[in-house]
């Protein structure tokens, strides 16, 4: 397993995964997680890229909880998985019971009808569970409060820049017709220039449906512009902006 994981320090990810198993190269990812080092993170999406299951999303959500979660709104980009994975197993109790932790954080913008629908289907499929029962007792109480939704009544970039840097991107998945490419471009630099890692996050789940240098090259000027300064020192920046950098460079190459 040393060699996959010095394979992964060094951003050679197409290399880790074609000479181990994935289980390996999971056990390899975490261990690499445990020096800080931000290329667990960019591998991780890298096999998120390479196959969209809820397993490549629940491992996102770990790394970026218990190893990354002094990026700015990592909680967000965690969020942003849980709605994801929930898309592929709506009736996942573990899932559901995951976006309940939200409902008491001080940054929760949410409508409690949402949370309340989440506690009803909790509970039928466990009815003695405390927590579901108690988020239903308190949303109930709260019933009739007007809540704006996330990004409501706002323009359609000011919108979609709210719902990404939220962690809401099946929303703002839906809202990306009505502007340019080169427009979201824009609104995931201003959301990396503050400090939010869900810009990096959204780039990611838009490789992951189709694979472009332009986006690879706006990963890599994240981290040359916004990450590498914002968290300096951060281990293993430089090699994923490197990384970003060949993957377009190939990208191009194959279109000529």
């Amino acid at each position: 397993m040393k060699n996959i994981i010095e394979l992964i320090k060094a951003g050679l990810f197409e290399e880790a995964t074609s000479c181990a198993p994935e289980k390996i190269c999971d056990d390899a990812l975490f261990e690499v997680a445990l020096e800080s080092n931000i290329t667990a993170c960019a591998f991780a999406y890298y096999l998120l890229l390479q196959k969209d299951t809820r397993e490549r999303h629940k491992c996102i959500e770990m790394l970026l909880f218990s190893f990354f979660c002094y990026l700015g709104y990592a909680e967000h980009a965690v969020y942003s998985h849980m709605l994801l994975s929930l898309e592929k197993s709506p009736d996942d109790v573990d899932l559901l019971r995951g976006q309940l932790w939200l409902f008491s954080s001080p940054d929760n913008d949410i409508d409690p009808a949402e949370f309340r629908n989440i506690a009803k289907q909790i509970l039928l499929i466990d009815p003695t569970d405390k927590q579901a029962q108690e988020v239903l007792e308190q949303t109930c109480a709260l019933e009739g409060l007007a809540v704006t939704p996330l990004g409501e009544g706002l323009p359609i970039k000011e919108k979609i820049k709210k719902l990404i840097e939220n962690g809401r991107f099946p929303a703002a998945k839906k809202e990306l017709s009505a502007i340019s490419r080169e427009e979201l471009k824009g609104i995931l630099r201003a959301i990396a220039h503050d400090k939010n890692i869900c810009a990096y996050d959204f780039l990611w789940m838009l490789l992951a449906e189709q694979e472009a240098a332009d986006l690879h090259s706006l990963a890599a000027e994240m981290f040359e512009k916004d990450f590498c300064v914002m968290y300096a020192p951060i281990p293993g920046a430089n090699v994923v902006q490197a990384f970003h950098e060949r993957r377009a460079r190939e990208l191009m190459v194959r279109c000529y």
